[in-house]
């Protein structure tokens, strides 16, 4: 088979006006495709035409008009290119680009895009990683222990060398409120990474496959700087002990909520701008679909993430007013009754905004869920501890801040329905 070879040779011409030649050899089994022609004359006139079909051969004329005669090979032979204006580099760049762009494109297409689409999606993933790795180890330790033991070195060890020896339920033993949930409502976290793992991976799967993905990229870096600054809450806390609560636990939590929410407020921004529903989703009926799925997939991650970490935030305030003897201590630190008003006054804004409303002032079904299934953890947990304390069932009947969360749980509820 014959090669495609362009040979192009700048000619000289009479006074007033230059030549561009380019040959390019063909044969009548494997005909080249025209890269392109050009003819015009002294007077400056240039007429290009890029085509792709069987060379045909270019002549042009010095004379004061343009002409241009055309005849196709059909056994073989060379093709002319020639140009009488004077702009070689020009017709040059005209014929590199003819072929280059469509080579390029191509490669776009099949590896770079992907590729890039699919290195997007890394940040979030290690994230994810690291912040799955510390919460693992962060309930596996035992009291008194830390993560920081003999032995050989692997990723592991390295990484969770900073958790501290203070696990979650540790932590709720050393700084009791009377809010503090039952320790089966801490199981969210791992359903908040498993969401992350099968949404993450579906959107780079999307991405490899030249479909929109999942996850926009500012979502993706919301999503893994929400991580990072959940990791960073967890080995604070584990850094606690009896007497000593640390202050950024009370400071960096409350950063969760706000930019796993970002994403949802984005949204909501953009469809009141432009008068979108969906989030402004439109096409055809099975693109429309499609986006649909998306979206809600992409908001049930934030919508889990955001609702119950907004949660946790209002009970690290707590924490702090109750135990930390920093903020307002004449009127919280060991005063439990007093601390816990707080923590409810913030639910009960949270719950207020119920299932009705527009955009940030409307609870999906998702925050609805984990405020029920919160609230009523709390106050199920009041109760088990008051049927465990001496005269703690009277203790509990004359408390405003059981009533309080009695009412809040049931309204919490019945958004529900």
């Amino acid at each position: 088979m014959q090669c495609l070879c362009v040979i192009m040779i700048c000619c000289v011409s009479p006074p007033g006006a230059s030549s561009f030649v380019a040959v390019a050899p063909t044969s009548s089994s494997n005909p080249c495709f025209r890269v392109g022609g050009a003819a015009s004359s002294s007077t400056g006139n240039k007429n290009w035409q890029s085509t792709q079909q069987v060379l045909p051969k270019y002549s042009s004329s010095g004379s004061g008009s343009s002409s241009r005669s055309c005849s196709s090979s059909s056994s073989g032979g060379t093709v002319l290119f020639s140009s009488s204006n004077g702009s070689t580099s020009g017709i040059i760049n005209d014929v590199v680009n003819t072929i280059e762009n469509p080579i390029l494109n191509s490669i776009d297409k099949v590896f770079v895009g992907p590729i890039v689409r699919i290195s997007n999606h890394i940040p979030a993933l290690l994230s994810l990683y690291y912040f799955g790795l510390i919460s693992m180890a962060s309930m596996m330790i035992k009291s008194g222990s830390s993560m920081d033991m003999a032995g050989p070195a692997t990723l592991s060890s390295v990484l969770t060398r900073f958790v501290g020896s203070t696990s979650n339920g540790d932590f709720s033993q050393f700084f009791p409120t009377l809010i503090t949930p039952s320790t089966p409502i801490f199981l969210v976290w791992p359903i908040i990474a498993i969401s992350q793992v099968l949404t993450l991976a579906a959107s780079s799967v999307l991405a490899t496959v030249n479909r929109r993905p999942i996850f926009e990229q500012h979502e993706l870096t919301a999503l893994s700087l929400s991580n990072l600054l959940a990791t960073a809450w967890i080995i604070i806390s584990s850094q606690a002990t009896v007497g000593m609560l640390p202050l950024g636990s009370a400071l960096i939590l409350p950063l969760v909520p706000l930019l796993s929410g970002y994403a949802l407020r984005k949204k909501t921004t953009t469809d009141n701008t432009y008068g979108l529903g969906n989030n402004g989703i439109s096409g055809g009926r099975k693109k429309r679909k499609r986006d649909i799925v998306r979206t809600k997939a992409a908001n049930f991650v934030f919508q889990l993430f955001s609702s119950f970490t907004s949660i946790a935030s209002l009970l690290a305030l707590t924490v702090e007013l109750q135990h930390g003897n920093r903020l307002f201590p004449s009127l919280f630190y060991q005063k439990p009754e007093v601390s816990s008003l707080v923590f409810l006054a913030g639910y009960l804004g949270i719950v207020s905004r119920g299932r009705n409303g527009n955009g940030g002032g409307k609870n999906k079904v998702v925050k609805r869920l984990v405020n029920a299934v919160a609230i009523s953890g709390i106050l199920a947990k009041r109760i088990m501890d008051a049927n465990t304390a001496p005269g703690g069932v009277m203790h509990l009947l004359t408390s405003l801040s059981f009533w309080i969360t009695s009412l809040i749980a049931a309204q919490a509820t019945a958004q529900l329905f």
